[in-house]
């Protein structure tokens, strides 16, 4: 499935007028923030001339996102997702500039192990086990009841086990990932709850002191982001 390019969404960094149609991402991500590997590969990274040497690469099992093997050029890759071509010593974040585009920061071998996700949600299952829901569409039962909404898991990739906890609170390290300071590392000073539908407000100091709304906030670290993230 293809859509046009003139239609894809504002956070792909590729030339619209090149091309008429344009690969559709399949992701568990929000659509307006996910974007095709093949894209990925070919337009936006530049590693790779054509959809044709992409599909050659997934059939050799060479791609891989959160450590696990793709089979889909259309696999969509979103927010603090992990590319690694194991052959080309390539592994890469996919994160968000400062205009709310979808970008993508080099990492080692390493930190290609570990993702951070936040948990938008959470229930009991029938068998009294916590769920996680995170904010890439997966899921991770615990457990424990420590975990809140809004906090951010450090977890291993590619068994999701969990290694470190950051509940979102003042004083912790968060990435604004829309509006006005998209892209941006700052310290969370206040977290406001409203009432009634309108939304949470957070105030944070960064290079200045600013407030946004708590869905472009993702906590990412104690002192330091947990990741790579510039």
């Amino acid at each position: 499935m293809h859509l046009k390019r003139l239609a894809v969404p504002r956070s792909w960094t590729v030339p619209k007028k090149t091309d008429y149609w344009a690969t559709t991402p399949k992701t568990t991500h929000p659509r307006e923030r996910a974007i095709p590997i093949n894209v990925v590969l070919r337009d936006v990274i530049g590693i790779i001339d054509s959809t044709r040497e992409v599909k050659k690469i997934i059939q050799d099992r060479g791609i891989l996102v959160d450590g696990k093997v793709i089979n889909n050029y259309r696999h969509g890759v979103g927010l603090m997702d992990v590319i690694s071509i194991p052959k080309a010593d390539l592994h890469t974040r996919t994160t968000i500039d400062s205009k709310n585009r979808i970008k993508f920061v080099e990492i080692d071998e390493n930190e290609a192990k570990t993702k951070i996700c936040r948990i938008n949600n959470k229930k009991t299952t029938k068998n009294g086990e916590i769920q996680l829901n995170l904010h890439d569409g997966n899921n991770i039962t615990t457990d424990q009841e420590t975990y809140k909404t809004k906090d951010t898991v450090k977890i291993s990739l590619p068994n999701k086990e969990i290694k470190k906890h950051i509940p979102f609170e003042e004083g912790k390290i968060a990435f604004i990932i829309g509006g006005k300071h998209a892209g941006e590392i700052a310290e969370i000073k206040t977290h406001e709850i409203s009432q009634g539908s309108n939304p949470n407000h957070v105030t944070l100091q960064g290079e200045e002191e600013f407030k946004t709304i708590e869905e472009y906030v993702i906590v990412v670290g104690d002192k330091e982001p947990e990741v790579t993230l510039k």
